[in-house]
């Protein structure tokens, strides 16, 4: 009897778990599609098949709800990040590119229509919140932070261990690294048949090996 009883405890909490995700989840997909202005909660819980009463448990409100959507689309680039690469001291480079392919080749596409959408709606929420607006750049500040940590960590062993140039600003480079998957982002918001992301991708690597990597710079084609 015991056992049945933990195993229901086990699947309520399970499901009770999976709430908040599934919320997140439809409440990114409903902003994206219809705005801010227009997104009703109802079609938030419908979609994410919870009771309206439900969401409210959750969040306070469709502005605090919109603030976590955005948080969420931020978590979901660091998790893919944290199991989809390896970065490995002893090969910075690949390391490097591994993380940078990650986030322009596979994550840049899925991120362009949506995340982008949800930044400029949470824009006009933070300008009269400034609740809000404390959350959303702590949050954005963590993450930015995070991944020119990673960054800077692959780039000082690779200068420790003579493969890139000790002449090169660890921090000043990760920052810079960040701002060309920033600057690829914005402009495919809006003109996303510009920005293919493998051409993006082969042209921020024929900068940072020309940039970091000892020796001459690469001859045209990415071949020394």
């Amino acid at each position: 009897m015991a056992t049945a009883a933990n195993s229901r405890a086990a699947g309520e909490a399970g499901r009770e778990n999976d709430k908040r995700p599934r919320i997140l989840a439809a409440a990114q997909e409903v902003f994206a599609e219809q705005g801010f202005d227009a997104a009703r909660m109802d079609e938030v819980a419908r979609r994410a098949r919870v009771g309206k009463g439900t969401l409210y448990n959750y969040y306070e409100s469709k502005e605090d709800l919109l603030i976590h959507a955005v948080i969420a689309s931020m978590e979901e680039v660091r998790d893919r990040i944290a199991t989809g690469v390896d970065p490995s001291p002893d090969e910075p480079m690949r390391s490097v590119e591994e993380v940078l392919r990650m986030l322009i080749v596979d994550t840049l596409p899925g991120l362009t229509r949506r995340s982008h959408s949800l930044y400029h709606q949470a824009s006009g929420v933070i300008a009269r919140d400034p609740e809000a607006r404390r959350r959303l750049f702590e949050a954005s500040q963590a993450f930015y932070r995070e991944r020119e940590a990673d960054f800077e960590g692959l780039i000082e062993a690779g200068a420790s261990a003579g493969q890139f140039r000790s002449d090169v600003d660890p921090a000043e480079m990760s920052l810079l690294l960040l701002a060309l998957f920033d600057g690829l982002l914005r402009r495919a918001s809006f003109d996303e048949p510009r920005v293919d992301p493998s051409r993006a991708f082969g042209a921020v690597l024929q900068l940072l090996r020309g940039g970091l990597s000892q020796g001459p710079g690469l001859a045209e084609g990415g071949t020394r």
